[in-house]
């Protein structure tokens, strides 16, 4: 019987070689994009405008006393890509966050600027809503 089961009934041979099965088979499997936001086009650019400062208020309800959060994919201590975040004061003092809060606050900014370049750190402005890589911001305010 060869692919027969005890009850005689017949199961459908199946092969990952073959092509999909036609419920599978709906045309370009890749995920739909959303619309590139730009300055140039107006509904665009205020959506992700709104979505930024909506981001921003809620990051400075996480952590009231931060004005500027740095924003890698290098955890300290963990060879893998982790979402990590540090939080600093006015004075550029670094703020005590949570495990939880360190991961959100990182995904939310990642997400919300999901066409950076997340390879290098960041710095998220909670004053003005404005990112820039970690880099320019060290050259900008003198060093570190």
């Amino acid at each position: 019987m060869g692919h027969g089961s005890t009850t005689g009934a017949v199961r459908p041979a199946f092969s990952t070689r073959t092509a999909a099965p036609p419920h599978l088979q709906r045309g370009d499997s890749r995920m739909s994009q959303r619309p590139k936001e730009s300055a140039d086009d107006p509904e665009h650019g205020r959506a992700g405008t709104e979505r930024r400062q909506q981001l921003t208020r809620a990051l400075v309800d996480m952590l009231p006393a931060a004005v500027t959060i740095r924003v890698t994919q290098r955890a300290p201590g963990l060879a893998w890509p982790t979402p990590f975040a540090r939080a600093y004061d006015r004075h550029g003092h670094s703020l005590p966050m949570t495990r939880t809060q360190r991961i959100c606050a990182a995904r939310w900014i990642m997400r919300g600027f999901a066409e950076l370049d997340w390879t290098e750190a960041h710095d998220l402005d909670l004053t003005t809503g404005t990112l820039r890589r970690a880099v320019d911001a060290i050259d900008h305010d003198g060093g570190e």
